[in-house]
């Protein structure tokens, strides 16, 4: 797909994610951001993490949960970076880690190599990061969103899914089911999605993931991510 066939495609994929509606309004639990303050701090890209880094010749594709609710995003005007988010700081550790040249000094920059998007793109409308969420959110943002923007637009070499409900979320939309995240963040090769994208699950990489995963073993699951990509490099 050429540059401006991609741009297009995905300015038509971000107008469609403004104008959803799948998920059932009655339920007040979720909110489309251009719905919110009459969308005063929605953004032109397909979700709030992608304002931060969203290169659509991205090799690299990160994937979070959600980015968290209607009262964060309107305290924090709709951005997210390095400056307010210690879960941001400790990626881009890991980043390095894989072999993406950033730091906290050039972070605030858009990187040639990342795109940064969420499974679920709505805002939650109340609970911040830990607010509950629904099977149905991740299903519908992940076939609407998500897939064309890993298949039909993006196309990275390797996508990454930051947690437990944001990899199995994807990985069911490719038909793997049942699946044991600690496994399938432990097994020494990616599971291959799409037009030959490697889906590696990494633990979520804030303070409850490190928890669950010392940072240091964390560290070792991005060693991996760094010898794939500098092996399809030489391909």
């Amino acid at each position: 797909m050429s540059n401006t066939n991609k741009q297009m495609a995905y300015e038509a994929l971000v107008n469609q994610r403004k104008n959803c509606t799948m998920c059932d309004p009655a339920q007040c639990e979720l909110i489309n951001p251009s719905q919110a303050q009459n969308g005063r701090f929605d953004t032109n890209e397909i979700g709030h993490w992608t304002e931060w880094q969203g290169s659509l010749d991205a090799k690299m594709m990160v994937v979070g949960q959600d980015w968290g609710d209607i009262n964060t995003l309107v305290k924090q005007e709709g951005v997210s970076n390095v400056d307010n988010s210690s879960t941001n700081r400790a990626l881009i550790q890991l980043l390095n880690i894989a072999g993406v040249d950033i730091d906290e000094s050039t972070a605030k920059n858009k990187h040639a190599d990342l795109f940064f998007t969420n499974a679920i793109l709505c805002m939650k409308t109340e609970g911040g990061l830990a607010g509950k969420v629904r099977g149905s959110w991740f299903r519908n943002c992940v076939s609407s969103f998500l897939k064309p923007l890993i298949e039909e637009i993006v196309q990275p070499k390797v996508v990454v899914t930051l947690g437990e409900k944001a990899t199995k979320s994807l990985l069911r939309e490719y038909g793997y089911k049942g699946i044991n995240f600690k496994e399938v963040v432990e097994r020494e090769s990616p599971i291959i999605v799409g037009r030959n994208t490697a889906v590696f699950p990494v633990f979520h990489c804030g303070s409850l993931g490190r928890r669950n995963r010392p940072f240091e073993q964390q560290k070792s699951d991005w060693l991996r991510i760094k010898a794939y990509l500098e092996r399809a490099d030489d391909v």
